[in-house]
């Protein structure tokens, strides 16, 4: 399951904006669980628990320190605009 969408905007004042201009539906490399990512750090994955954190186009530099950093299991995968998701536990 992968594929990028348009979030609607919130139609209540007040309401929070996504961290990100797009959402992402993307397949947990950990447990395969179906992931809607709308936030750039904090989305988890229902099924196992695991972190998403959404790096942009040209931040592969800074994709590469974050992901070096952690510990434990973790992952990347790449998005259709040329971004990056680091996964982590």
């Amino acid at each position: 399951m992968s594929g990028v969408y348009e979030p609607p905007l919130p139609s209540m004042p007040g309401a929070a904006i996504p961290d990100i201009s797009r959402s992402y539906e993307l397949e947990c490399p950990r447990c395969a669980t179906p992931v809607l990512v709308t936030q750039v750090q904090g989305d988890r994955c229902p099924g196992c628990n695991f972190e998403f954190t959404v790096f942009e186009p040209g931040q592969d530099l800074v994709a590469g320190a974050f992901y070096d950093v952690l510990t434990g299991d973790k992952y990347v995968q790449e998005l259709p605009d040329g971004g990056k998701v680091v996964v982590h536990g």
